[in-house]
């Protein structure tokens, strides 16, 4: 379900957040997880497609938490 899929994704970051304060983390993921994670920290876009903020093959992305 994706409200349950979208509250996991919000305790990995409050966990990574709070372990790894002082640490840059390097998190690998599908393209499905890390476009649902960039809307978490970007935020949506306004179409509401969260598929525009994926990433192509072997693409690296950097988000500041």
């Amino acid at each position: 379900h994706p409200r349950v899929r979208r509250q996991r994704q919000m305790c990995i970051r409050a966990d990574i957040k709070e372990k790894y304060s002082d640490k840059k983390v390097l998190v690998v993921a599908h393209n499905g997880v890390i476009s649902v994670l960039s809307c978490i920290l970007e935020g949506m876009p306004e179409d509401g497609n969260f598929e525009t903020r994926g990433i192509k093959n072997g693409e690296l992305k950097e988000f500041e938490i």
